[in-house]
C-alpha cells in the first residue's frame, strides 16, 4: 500500500479487529474498565506524570475517563492504545503504549508509552514497544506505516536511552512546542523509519 492516500486510514483502523500483541513476557492488550486502578497508580505518580502530558491522576474517576480515552482510541480510528500486563498476570496492567494516527495522511504516527515505576529497569517497555512497532510496520494497524515518532522532553534520559535502543534517531528539539500542565515545553522530535 504504499504511496496509497490514506485519508481514510484511521477508518479502515476501527473496522478491524482490535490487535492484540504477545512478546515473550508481555501481553498487549485492549483497555478494560477494570484497569482504573492500575492507571489511576501510574498516573497518580510524579515520577511518571512529571514526564507525560498528562496531568496527575487524583481520582479513581479520573482513572476511569482516560481508561474509557484510550479504549475509544481503537474504534474511533484516531489511534491505537495497548494496556500493557505480564503474561502470568494478563488482567493486571502495568503500563500502556500506543500510536495517535493524527498523521496517518503522511504515512506517520507518533508513538507513546508509560510504565509502572515498580516495572523500570526491566525491559518490559523495550519488549512492549518493540512489539507495538513490529505490528505497525507489518501493517497491521490498516494503514501503510513508514515513519514513527515520538516526542520526549530533553531531560529524560530514560526515554531518551529506551528509544535510541530501538534504532530511533532525535532529529532536532521542537522549542515550545506543547503545552504540557499548563506550560510551553521543548519537545526532542525522533523518528524511525521502515527499513531502519
Amino acid at each position: 500500500m504504499p504511496g496509497t492516500p490514506l485519508a481514510h486510514a484511521g477508518a479502515l483502523a476501527g473496522a478491524q479487529p482490535f490487535p492484540s500483541l504477545a512478546t515473550d513476557r508481555l501481553v498487549l492488550r485492549e483497555f478494560e474498565p477494570d484497569d482504573r486502578e492500575a492507571v489511576y497508580r501510574i498516573f497518580s505518580n510524579e515520577a511518571v506524570t512529571a514526564w507525560h502530558n498528562i496531568a496527575r491522576v487524583s481520582t479513581l474517576e479520573d482513572a476511569r475517563q482516560l481508561v474509557a480515552w484510550r479504549a475509544e482510541q481503537w474504534p474511533s480510528g484516531r489511534g491505537v492504545r495497548w494496556a500493557i500486563a505480564l503474561r502470568e498476570r494478563p488482567l493486571d496492567a502495568i503500563g500502556s503504549c500506543g500510536f495517535d494516527f493524527q498523521r496517518r495522511r503522511h504515512g506517520a504516527v507518533e508513538l507513546s508509552y508509560d510504565l509502572d515505576p515498580g516495572h523500570w529497569d526491566r525491559g518490559f517497555a523495550r519488549e512492549a514497544l518493540a512489539g507495538a512497532i513490529g505490528c505497525a510496520f507489518a501493517g497491521r494497524l490498516g494503514m501503510a506505516v513508514g515513519r514513527i515518532e515520538a516526542l520526549t522532553q530533553p531531560g529524560n534520559r530514560r526515554s531518551t536511552r529506551l528509544l535510541g535502543s530501538l534504532g530511533f534517531r532525535q532529529e532536532g528539539v521542537l522549542r515550545r512546542y506543547r503545552h504540557w500542565h499548563d506550560e510551553a515545553v521543548d519537545l526532542a522530535c525522533w523518528s524511525l523509519l521502515r527499513g531502519d
